[in-house]
């Protein structure tokens, strides 16, 4: 598809994907390097118009040094685009597909892209697509840009509720196991974290840590396969950095880190230690990891019993049993959160 917008010079292609155009350009007004990003369809629908506009409307309300910069919004022919900055950064996928292992630029990277997230999250913004492919990074000047918000929403905002499990957004081989709509609890800041670590994984390791044939196999894998340790994938990555991961990719929001505040200080650990002394120690991860917001944990607490035997009726049923299990008690005891336990097992 080839594209023409008044005013600008369209160079090289950056993606051509199923819904959007990408390319760089100049503003020839000023001369400007920019980033045009076009909806490819020619008639796109108004919720595909809605989350084009969303995306510019968030990145254009962060002022943070990390998150893609926009110049405006436009209409071409019946479609439309958005300028965004170019500070010649390359999508992180290209950069894993190279096969390059640089396990100290690869810290650096990962510090750089934790401090990006940690102010996200502290703007109240859940990104919900983080992935290789919407993480930017300039080698050269070590610049590193988070982009694409179209899916993105607000924590205390109306669309942050249990997700359907027959509407799925996100890139399926990156979503945590609650963006699968099958975990029965809303969605925070911590869906992100989950992400990534799966970017990260496959980061330092080349691959993803899980691979499925089709969409159920895959959201199978993420909410109960336990990926490989990193450091068993490639030897070059040390112990501690393949906990980080496996903390990061935990099933349970509240197993991973809680922040990515506390992300960061473990991986700087790192990379002291390995400035310093060549190697990384062991030592206690998460020990500075706080929430920058009260978070009440999703986990049930003081029903084991209860979950016990609704689980031995449920196995019994399995084998052929016919049986009916009654929850009672007064309003507001926690029959509805007992009940919401079992199913998400």
């Amino acid at each position: 598809m080839e594209i023409t917008i008044k005013g600008f010079e369209i160079a090289d292609l950056l993606h051509d994907g199923p819904d959007t155009l990408v390319c760089r350009a100049r503003r020839s007004s000023d001369d400007l390097p920019v980033v045009v990003k076009v909806l490819k369809k020619d008639r796109p629908t108004l919720e595909d118009q809605l989350q084009f506009r969303r995306e510019y409307e968030i990145s254009k309300g962060l002022l943070i040094d990390g998150v893609i910069h926009t110049y405006g919004i436009g209409e071409y022919r019946n479609t439309l685009y958005i300028l965004f900055e170019d500070f010649r950064g390359e999508p992180l996928s290209h950069i894993i597909s190279s096969g390059d292992t640089d396990l100290q630029e690869y810290l650096m990277f990962s510090i750089r892209l934790c401090s990006i997230l940690d102010q996200l999250h502290r703007n109240k913004i859940i990104h919900r697509d983080i992935n290789p492919s919407n993480i930017l990074w300039n080698r050269t000047t070590n610049q590193v840009r988070i982009i694409d918000f179209g899916i993105a929403v607000y924590l205390d905002g109306p669309d942050v509720e249990p997700v359907s499990p027959d509407v799925l957004k996100g890139t399926l081989s990156y979503i945590s196991p609650e963006q699968t709509g099958r975990m029965n609890c809303a969605l925070d800041h911590r869906t992100d974290l989950y992400s990534l670590g799966i970017t990260l994984y496959e980061l330092f390791t080349g691959t993803l840590p899980f691979t499925a044939d089709d969409a159920m196999e895959m959201i199978h894998c993420h909410m109960a396969k336990t990926a490989r340790p990193a450091c068993s994938v490639n030897p070059e990555i040390p112990e501690m950095v393949s906990d980080i991961l496996a903390k990061l990719m935990s099933k349970r929001a509240d197993d991973r880190y809680q922040s990515a505040y506390g992300l960061r200080y473990d991986l700087e650990t790192c990379m002291v230690q390995l400035n310093s002394q060549g190697r990384i120690r062991r030592f206690e991860l998460g020990k500075h990891d706080a929430p920058a917001m009260l978070q009440i944990p999703d986990k049930l607490y003081g029903r084991e019993q209860e979950i016990l035997a609704m689980h031995s009726a449920f196995d019994r049923v399995c084998e052929g049993a016919i049986e009916m299990v009654l929850v009672s008690g007064y309003a507001g005891i926690g029959k509805t959160a007992l009940v919401s336990e079992i199913s998400e097992t």
